[in-house]
């Protein structure tokens, strides 16, 4: 930063490169909610759904970032879409335990804090829950992988 500029057009170019962030955010968020809505991912350049955890991780992962940005039309979105189509129970793909653990509990329990709505930190909870398998090691070591509510556990070969 130039000492020499005004205030006012630092604050400016600063209001100017958070908006065009903010604008690159809805950009890509309006294009996963048109091709891939409920799937993990989005192949941006084929623009087809693609799934690794079967847990709508986009959706999931977005939320504290759709809620920082003052994005509300888009969290709200992405808040009911969790609240109606995020069932545990349903859950029957082999995950890794470290990565569902940051990205989907992590996704879950920065919306609970963002938005104090109560129904994210119960869904976090229960995934937990549900992953407890991933602890009957003979050493105490948690295993990588896990099939969520059959409490299958392994490692990656």
């Amino acid at each position: 930063k130039n000492s020499k500029e005004p205030k006012n057009l630092i604050d400016e170019i600063t209001q100017q490169r958070q908006q065009a962030v903010k604008n690159a955010m809805k950009h890509a968020w309006g294009s996963y909610k048109k091709y891939a809505w409920g799937s993990d991912e989005l192949a941006p350049r084929s623009k087809y759904p693609m799934e690794s955890f079967q847990m709508g991780l986009t959706i999931i992962e977005s939320l504290d970032t759709l809620w920082i940005m003052d994005l509300k039309e888009e969290f709200t979105e992405a808040r009911d879409w969790v609240k109606e189509n995020f069932h545990v129970e349903a859950i029957e793909s082999s995950v890794s335990f470290f990565e569902t653990m940051i990205r989907v509990v992590g996704g879950l329990l920065s919306a609970y804090e963002l938005s104090t709505e109560t129904f994210f930190l119960e869904k976090a909870k229960k995934l937990v829950d549900a992953m407890d398998g991933v602890f009957k090691n003979s050493n105490g070591i948690p295993f990588s992988m896990i099939t969520v509510n059959r409490h299958n556990s392994g490692s990656y070969h």
